[in-house]
């Protein structure tokens, strides 16, 4: 069997477009998390809301805070925030799964 592909560069040009779309969907999608997380957290000083970080991995982000005490105030040890504001924020967007996966919308 044969197959002729022509016009590559193209093809390959339409990939390259579509992979920089997705990248831009998904650092979209990444940074309203983030937001959505520091808009949730339990301000006394503001340092827990003021730590959150976000981290390009790859082709992945990492949300992270490294507050000692940001588990306590998830836990709900403040009358600020419900316990687990951390998940009720990020489970608020419907294209983010439980898993952490954040699904594209279709077009």
């Amino acid at each position: 069997m044969n197959i002729t592909i022509r016009n590559t560069k193209s093809v390959l040009d339409d990939i390259k477009r579509a992979s920089s779309s997705i990248d831009l969907q998904l650092a979209k999608s990444a940074n309203a998390a983030l937001s959505r997380v520091a808009n949730s957290t339990p301000v006394d000083t503001g340092a827990a809301k003021a730590a959150w970080r976000l981290e390009r991995r790859g082709k992945s982000f990492r949300l992270s805070n490294d507050k000692e005490y940001i588990d306590a105030l998830n836990n709900g040890s403040s009358k600020q925030a419900p316990s687990n504001f951390i998940e009720i924020a990020l489970l608020s967007d419907s294209t983010l799964r439980s898993n952490g996966t954040i699904v594209l919308p279709q077009n």
